[in-house]
């Protein structure tokens, strides 16, 4: 790997972004509204679904009365 590379994949990782090891899905509920602490709970419970101890919550949001949550795991 040179230099230019390993740069960047030292940036992705500083940033929080997944790399291309990772499988990400999006998902969202449909709630009548949306509280955030509930909405990273909710999101916290689907990863370990999923993912086991190799997923992680990327990201969780409320958008409306949606909970939103970007998931993944280590491939």
């Amino acid at each position: 790997m040179d230099g230019r590379s390993a740069c960047f994949l030292v940036l992705l990782v500083l940033l929080g972004t997944p790399t291309s090891a990772d499988e990400c899905r999006d998902i969202s509920t449909k709630d009548l509204f949306c509280l955030k602490y509930l909405c990273k709970s909710f999101c916290l419970d689907e990863v370990r679904n999923w993912g086991g101890t190799a997923g992680y919550v990327d990201h969780y949001w409320c958008k409306g009365p949606r909970c939103h949550c970007r998931l993944c795991r280590l491939t």
